[in-house]
Formats: C-alpha cells, structure tokens, sequence
C-alpha cells in the first residue's frame, strides 16, 4: 500500500491504481497557455485498467490550478469515456494544472457512497500536474465600489494574500499563519464588529443572547473569531480541548468541545454525544432568544457507510428541532493542516465522500 494525504483523510491506495498514469489529454498542447478572464478546455479520454479506452461514462475526475489563485475546474461527463472541462482564471501567473482520478466505475474499488478505507484512487494522471502559464490583466472594481455581500450562497475564489493589495481586491480577512484570502465574487464581505454583534445578538425584548457553539475545530476556529470580536478577556489565542465559556462580555459565550467517542464501527457514538450535548446545552441555554451552533464531525466522513451518517445526522436534526432558538448547522468538512505546515488551502481536496455527505446533511438540516 502506498499513503496519500487527501484533505479530509488518510486514503489508502493499491500500487495497481498506477493505471490510472494511462489516462490522458487528447490535445496537450492546448494546456500551456490560458487568458485572464475567459474558459479554456480540454477532454480527457478515461481508460480501463488494462489501459484500453473506454467507451462509457462514470468516472469522477478532480480538476484544479494553483499558482497565484485557486480554480477549480469543471468536468462534464459525456457518457463515451470522454470528459470535457473548462476552466476560467481571474488572475494572471504560472499555475499547476493537477487533474487526478478520484472514483473509477468498474474499477474494483467500491462506490463512494458505501465503501471505507479504498473506495478512491487520489491517482494523477498521465502528465500531471501541468504547467499553466495564464496571462492578460483583470481591472476589477475597487473594493469600495463593489455592493455589500447578502445572504444566500457567495461565490468567490481563493487567491495569495500579496494579490490583494497589488491587484487590489476585495478580499476577506485572512488568518495569519495562511498565505490564502478568499475574495468573493461581484460583492465584498461586511466585517463585523463588537458595536454590530452586539445589535445582532440582542432580542426584541432587550435581552442579550448567548452564543452556544459545540463541534471540534472548525466551532473552535468560530470561538475564536467571535472572541476577536467580543474582545473577551476569557478565551485566550490557543487551541482547546475542553468546554470554554465566556461571560465576561455580550453577548456571552459557551463553547462545547465536541469529543471523538466511536462505537464498534468506527463512527461517532451518538447516543453518547447527545446526551453530554443535551446536558451542556440544558445548562446554558435560557431561551428562545440565544443562538445555537453545532457541527457534524468530521470523523463521521472517514469511517464507516454514508448510510450510517444519514441516520445519525437525522438524530442530529432532530436534536437541534427541539432547542427553540436561533439554529445553525455548520457541515462537517473541515480541511486540517498536515505535517509540515502546508496551507490548508494548497491541501483542499474535497473528494466525493465530502460532497455526498454535505448533500445529506444540507437535506437532514
């Protein structure tokens, strides 16, 4: 077995996936350049274990450029063992075109949706990653003149924190320790502060709210970014693995540390976790007028069948119905950062598991 870190797991890989190697572009050349601003394309014809081409549809491919952005691209399935995709980069410079084999039908290795430890390949193909070299120049509108970003779904893509400021746009603020910023797309963000959330968290009655958070560390990261805010002396710059609670500033905050006990199968015990949640929330909670975050753990993505998920996101779901408040659910695909420090966003694979598993949590929610 050889190891390959995908983002949201260790997964595990036979040497005989190397025939993925065999897949190839039909036209290589048209890789090398590519314009600011407008779609390029490719096709790649997919091949069966032997090498031979195939002649039916199936297959999942991951398409991605990075370099001075992040572009995903898309992958149309035309059902003949031909995939086209496209892709459009918003910012000029040298890119890395990776195109990898993610789920291979007929392969051998079981649908995303049921099997564990091998049910994807992670497998480049032949040639990649791809030299890219982009160019023209966007004039973007100045961040000033862009409206306010609202509520529903943002688009946006993720760029390195020195485009900012010399392609100035209107980027999102930026953790740190990561070279990343995310800037969405025709909007700009609001950033909060201690003066809005203050408003925001106060009933109609005037009674402040509390905020109480319980998941792992994509809640923490939240914790930690509320406590920015607030200006709370009661939760230092660290990483917990405990309840944290704050009472030193409106509206209060409760944290709950969400801890990984698994049953026989490798999931989340849930029976467990709901209880010590159920107490937590029983504790802190005092009405209608607080708000209520929860996270589906991430450790329920690599263990175990997405069946055994939807049934315990459903308990999830109902467990939430019953806490009269304001309710958020945040999906349980948090990218960590491997050894050796690379940014989270150089890593983010999100492979079909993850994307399967958010579409029955956003449906359970």
């Amino acid at each position: 077995l050889e190891l390959l870190m995908a983002s949201e797991a260790y997964v595990y890989v036979w040497k005989e996936q190397r025939w993925v190697e065999s897949i190839q572009i039909q036209d290589p050349s048209v890789l090398s350049h590519a314009s600011v601003g407008e779609f390029s394309t490719f096709t790649l014809q997919s091949r069966d274990r032997q090498g031979a081409p195939r002649t039916t549809g199936g297959d999942n491919f991951y398409v991605r450029l990075i370099g001075p952005a992040i572009v995903m691209g898309e992958v149309e399935d035309r059902s003949d063992g031909t995939y086209n995709v496209r892709y459009r980069p918003l910012d000029a410079g040298e890119y890395n075109l990776e195109v990898l084999l993610t789920y291979a039908d007929g392969s051998g290795l079981n649908d995303y949706g049921i099997g564990d430890g091998d049910d994807a390949v992670y497998w480049h193909i032949h040639g990649s990653p791809f030299q890219v070299s982009v160019a023209g120049k966007d004039a973007p509108a100045p961040p000033q003149a862009l409206p306010q970003c609202r509520g529903g779904t943002v688009t946006g893509r993720w760029v390195r924190k020195q485009l900012c400021h010399t392609n100035h746009l209107a980027c999102d603020l930026a953790d740190y320790d990561d070279d990343w910023v995310w800037v969405p797309e025709g909007c700009r963000f609001h950033n909060f502060t201690k003066r809005d959330l203050e408003s925001c968290a106060t009933s109609s009655s005037g009674e402040p709210s509390r905020i109480i958070l319980s998941g792992s560390s994509q809640v923490r990261t939240l914790l930690f970014d509320l406590a920015f805010t607030t200006q709370t002396q009661d939760v230092l710059p660290k990483k917990y693995w405990t309840d944290v609670v704050a009472t030193d500033v409106t509206p209060q905050l409760y944290f709950h540390w969400m801890v990984p006990q698994y049953d026989g199968n490798g999931m989340l015990d849930y029976d467990d976790l709901l209880t010590v949640l159920d107490q937590f929330v029983g504790t802190h909670y005092r009405g209608p007028q607080d708000i209520f975050s929860v996270q589906a753990s991430i450790h329920d993505l690599h263990f175990g069948e997405l069946n055994e998920y939807k049934t315990n996101i459903r308990r999830m779901a109902d467990f939430m119905s019953r806490v009269p408040s304001k309710r958020l659910f945040r999906l349980g695909d948090a990218v960590h950062l491997p050894p050796g420090g690379r940014s989270i966003v150089e890593r983010g694979l999100r492979g079909p598991r993850v994307q399967e598993a958010n579409r029955i949590a956003r449906v359970a929610m």
